[in-house]
């Protein structure tokens, strides 16, 4: 019976590791925030997600990314790309791509590229009416211009279920075309997640990190990734790429909550001072009562008799002083000045 028992406990011992295991990570972890994709637009590695770049937030990010249209000339790529929350759910983006490659051309001085294109994107995300609803947006790649390279019309929905994000969208035009889709994993607090998506033509699979807030650089974080094709697309052969971007949160460096924390410039909100106040603490002065002195060595007979209140040293001296700088000229003048201007001594010493 013991025996029984004991295996039991053992067969039940790995089940038990394992929900614990689940419970930690589901606890410790959390869907990343937004970031650049190597198309321009908040997402995965090539697909767009569902969530906009929050307002105010901005990045900037160099990859390497080839699309798999152009992999049998282009020798190498050069991608830059800048985005930029502009409003609340609407996500603006624009950037250069390069393929150089090596193709005969008439003249020795031309660059000899696949192409070299400007774009811009523009997502809009729906606004959420109810508390379950997943995001939702919809999006135009390479807008504007003569020519266009990457032209695609999509809408895409993603949901976020704590640590994993699973995104599923349609596109048509010249990059996204049919059904795309693709999830996203938070391993814990560490900044790293793992990503595999397809864009209806490529498989890919990647590994994202995104560095905590950087406080002296505008609260900027750093996010690198590298992916690689899984299989070979219109005979080109899979191909790791990387992408390396910084992400500034312009719109929370003047938010309400951190002026009111003295982060913003103009008027502070005064602090008021408690009698179990620190003494080692700052004080700011327009938190200050200033003291007259004047007033209380004439009316010491009411000062006795009101209640006393422990003040610290500290702000007591800085009352004081603060009283001093800030007494008004209208005061009563000291009589140092009347006496030293009476005349009458010099006419003693005279006599």
């Amino acid at each position: 019976m013991t025996q029984n028992l004991r295996g039991q406990q053992l067969r039940s011992a790995p089940r038990a590791l394992t929900l614990a295991a689940a419970l930690a990570f589901s606890a410790s972890a959390h869907a990343t925030d937004p970031a650049l994709n190597a198309l321009g637009q908040a997402g995965g590695l090539v697909i767009p997600y569902a969530f906009a770049l929050p307002e105010g937030t901005v990045e900037a990010q160099y990859n390497n990314y080839i699309d798999p249209r152009y992999g049998k000339q282009a020798t190498g790529s050069q991608v830059y790309w800048g985005a930029v929350g502009l409003l609340p759910y609407l996500e603006l983006s624009a950037g250069l791509a390069n393929y150089p490659a090596n193709v005969h051309v008439p003249f020795s001085n031309e660059d000899r590229t696949v192409l070299r294109h400007l774009m811009a994107d523009v997502k809009v995300e729906v606004p959420k009416f109810f508390k379950y609803q997943p995001s939702i947006a919809f999006g135009v790649t390479d807008i504007g211009g003569q020519t266009h390279f990457f032209r695609s019309k999509y809408g895409v929905v993603s949901q976020a279920f704590g640590p994993v994000t699973l995104t599923a969208g349609y596109g048509q035009g010249d990059r996204l075309d049919g059904l795309f889709g693709g999830a996203q994993v938070s391993l814990w607090n560490t900044g790293l997640s793992l990503l595999a998506e397809d864009d209806s033509k490529t498989p890919y699979a990647g590994v994202r990190y995104q560095s905590p807030r950087i406080s002296w650089l505008a609260d900027a974080n750093v996010i690198g990734t590298f992916m690689r094709s899984i299989r070979s697309t219109d005979g080109v052969s899979p191909r790791t790429s990387f992408s390396v971007g910084i992400q500034i949160p312009l719109g929370k460096r003047f938010s309400s909550a951190r002026c009111a924390d003295g982060l913003c410039e103009g008027p502070q909100v005064p602090v008021a001072q408690t009698a179990d106040a620190d003494d080692d603490g700052p004080i700011r002065l327009a938190s200050l009562q200033p003291v007259d002195m004047r007033a209380a060595t004439v009316n010491n007979s009411a000062l006795a008799a009101a209640p006393i209140r422990y003040v610290p040293p500290l702000q007591s001296y800085a009352s004081v002083m603060l009283s001093d700088v800030t007494a008004k000229s209208s005061d009563a003048q000291s009589p140092a000045i009347p006496e030293a201007l009476d005349t009458s001594a010099l006419d003693e010493i005279a006599a």
